[in-house]
């Protein structure tokens, strides 16, 4: 009994150990093909998010109370965890801007190499299509483009 035991015991630690892998290291890809990185119109960027990160992916799909939810993939093309800042406008179906309160700068970090998904739902039910803002750096200057955008819609 105690021999299969000890024979038990050495087949499991050697299943184990063989399934463990020597290389930790990760290298994050610099690069990302065309066919990652979505070219949107409704997407505006500025260069400071153009440098650090990519959107890979726009999705969408309706919620259970009609509302419309947005799901962006967000990639980091650096080595650095990078915060990047968004703000959507919204329309209703004939073009018009959908009334919200003012546009506020939201941020989200996106670790090294990593992609990252924000979940944007529409404010209002009318709403069904928008416009999204990104940029890597957030300060005064962004704050007042925002609101000239707002205003001039």
């Amino acid at each position: 009994m105690r021999k299969i035991s000890y024979l038990f015991i050495v087949v499991f630690s050697l299943l184990v150990c063989s399934c463990v892998s020597d290389d930790t290291s990760v290298e994050p890809n610099p690069t990302y093909s065309k066919s990652q990185v979505l070219n949107d119109p409704r997407v505006i960027t500025d260069d400071s998010f153009d440098a650090v990160c990519c959107l890979a992916r726009i999705g969408q799909e309706i919620q259970v109370n009609g509302r419309w939810q947005y799901k962006l993939l967000l990639a980091n093309k650096t080595v650095v965890p990078q915060n990047i800042y968004y703000f959507m406008l919204w329309y209703d179906e004939d073009g018009k801007l959908i009334a919200t309160p003012s546009p506020v700068w939201i941020s989200a970090v996106v670790l090294s190499g990593e992609y990252k998904e924000i979940r944007i739902p529409a404010p209002s039910i009318e709403a069904r299509d928008f416009r999204l803002y990104l940029q890597g750096r957030y300060d005064a200057e962004s704050r007042d483009r925002a609101k000239e955008l707002w205003k001039e819609e």
